[in-house]
């Protein structure tokens, strides 16, 4: 549910679950809400089996419909957005959720929506986060790739073996690539050009 509608769950125990005393004891009740680093959207208290119910994005998409904006569907010069000919059941989603495809869906007011989460991918983790990993391994490859360019002459001209390992090290708005032993180092801030995530 959270990969896909961006929704956490709560336990409304009161006790130190016995199997597991660092969590809260399950109950049939969970309290669905959004979280984000300043605000807690409490939807409301619903049953443990509503893990796909669209009523839960129906309520945040009515109350607070700049919390679902962003995963609207908008209309540009060479698409219409006209509806979904046909709106998923929550048995649907949950089987469709299950495989590993996600599923539009449209709100009482017409708009049409993806899931503020992000995403499922197709082995059923987050998308988000499957995202965030490969733009991740592009960057530690460019990294690798500014490294090996700024110790080549290095190791062409004998100061340094191949197989030396480096470390690089940020100091202050510098960045450095330093080999073990650290009898020299290289300034690759001009040359490495990762992006934010």
């Amino acid at each position: 549910m959270l990969n896909d509608y961006g929704i956490q769950h709560f336990h409304l125990g009161t006790r130190p679950d016995p199997r597991r005393p660092h969590l809260i004891e399950g109950t049939k009740e969970l309290l669905f809400a959004i979280v984000k680093d300043r605000d807690f959207y409490a939807i409301g208290i619903y049953d443990h089996d509503d893990w796909t119910k669209r009523a839960l994005l129906d309520v945040v998409h009515a109350t607070w419909p700049e919390l679902t904006e962003p995963y609207t569907l908008k209309d540009s010069p060479h698409m219409k957005v006209l509806g979904l000919r046909h709106n998923y059941t929550d048995d649907e989603v949950k089987k469709l959720r299950g495989s590993g495809v996600n599923a539009l869906q449209q709100r009482p007011d017409g708009k049409v929506q993806i899931g503020m989460g992000g995403g499922v991918a197709s082995d059923s983790t987050s998308l988000a986060v499957r995202r965030e990993t490969d733009v991740l391994i592009v960057q530690v490859e460019e990294l690798q790739k500014t490294v090996v360019e700024a110790l080549s002459q290095h190791v062409t001209a004998g100061h340094l073996p191949a197989d030396s390992s480096v470390r690089v090290v940020w100091d202050a708005d510098t960045i450095y690539a330093v080999p073990n032993p650290a009898v020299f180092k290289v300034n690759i801030t001009g040359r490495l050009k990762i992006p934010p995530l």
